[in-house]
């Protein structure tokens, strides 16, 4: 099972409001959880935390086997800290034992 975290923001939206003026940055991430044979995603809210999620599939015997960056994108100066890449969608694959 695959699961992908996606996070968006309106920083596009508000990059060019001068800083006195902009309004604060929001973030929103999303699950992707994509079951065995699935050929839709389930979808979890951002209300989801990685930690929580990631319990509850070691609860049900999934084990994290590999993970790896989809999307990444520069971060600005502007939140304090220099230039430097950020994943925006991650992708992590869980396997899990079938009894045969």
């Amino acid at each position: 099972m695959a699961v992908v975290r996606s996070i968006e923001t309106n920083w596009g939206e508000i990059a060019s409001f001068p800083p006195s003026e902009r309004p604060e940055v929001e973030y929103e991430i999303s699950w992707e959880l994509w079951w065995p044979n699935a050929t839709e995603a389930e979808w979890r809210s951002d209300d989801t935390t990685m930690t929580a999620l990631f319990t509850e599939l070691g609860r049900d015997g999934w084990k994290l086997v590999t993970s790896n960056v989809l999307d990444s994108t520069i971060a600005p100066t502007g939140y304090g800290w220099p230039e430097a890449g950020i994943p925006v969608r991650e992708r992590w694959i869980f396997l899990r034992e079938v009894p045969s």
